[in-house]
Formats: structure tokens, sequence, C-alpha cells
């Protein structure tokens, strides 16, 4: 079973190439999700009332269960470098932000928001990537190193 590795082993040929697509994709798009978190970060520093970000239940429900705190994800959202994007949709944006709080714990924060309402960011969800529900990232949390499929016993709705 691909799933019972330890993530920093060999990779087997479908992660291989799923990591080699994947790597190519940040390359493009990683420029745009920087430039839209820089975007962000300046409308919170110059125009507080209507840059924003929200907290989205889901975001809450996970930061409790996972004694994460509202000023962790702030400060992970403020100075988190993104590791991930996606466009879903003609509008919607994911980005996933790596980074460490002023504490020194290492989280991962998903935000969302709609390309053309840039300054309007929710966060989606936080959690710590060298938890074992996240096999699929690095020890060390900052890259994705498994493609394979979940383990059967794997919830989504935990993650």
């Amino acid at each position: 079973m691909p799933y019972d590795r330890s993530p920093d082993q060999d990779e087997c040929p479908l992660c291989a190439e799923r990591a080699a697509r994947l790597a190519a994709y940040l390359e493009q798009v990683l420029p745009l999700a920087e430039a839209d978190h820089e975007t962000f970060l300046k409308g919170l520093q110059t125009h507080p009332p209507t840059s924003v970000l929200r907290i989205h239940p889901h975001a809450l429900k996970r930061q409790i269960e996972r004694m994460i705190g509202i000023g962790e994800l702030r400060d992970l959202v403020e100075t988190g470098i993104p590791m991930e994007w996606f466009a879903e949709g003609p509008q919607w944006r994911k980005i996933l932000l790596v980074g460490e709080t002023v504490n020194g714990r290492l989280l991962h924060v998903v935000c969302g928001y709609d390309s053309a309402r840039p300054d309007a960011w929710y966060a989606i969800t936080a959690y710590d990537p060298r938890q074992g529900k996240w096999w699929w990232f690095s020890q060390d949390g900052r890259r994705r190193v498994c493609f394979c499929p979940p383990p059967p016993d794997w919830d989504p709705d935990e993650a």
C-alpha cells in the first residue's frame, strides 16, 4: 500500500510524475499567488475597513479542535509563504500558506478569495502538516511529496 510508507522515502513512480507536474504548474502560478498575497497584505495595512480576513465556520471549528489561536492564524496569513494556489471556477481562488507563528509553530492555512475582490479573504482551514492526517507532505511540512490515493480510513471531513 503506497500510503504505508514514510513521506520521505523514495517516491513511487506515480508520485514522481505528479510531483513533476505540480512543480511545473506551481512555477507558473506561484507568482500570481504571491502577487495576490502582497495585494491583500497591502490592503490590510492601508485600507483596514475594506480589506478583511474572515474566518469560515469550518476554520473556526478546526481551530478549536486543533488548538490554533486566532492570533496564530492571523500571524500566518500575514507572514506565511504561498505554497500552492488553485483556481476553482472563473473567479474563486484558493491559496495554501505555510509558515511559522511567532511562537515557532509550523502551520498551514488554506485561504479562499474571489479574484474580483482580492481584498477579502476567507480562512477556510488551518492545521499542523506534521500531524499524521496529512501524510502527503514532507516531514518539514513545506512540500507535497505523496500523490497516492488516501488510506481507506482517511476522513476528508477531518481535514
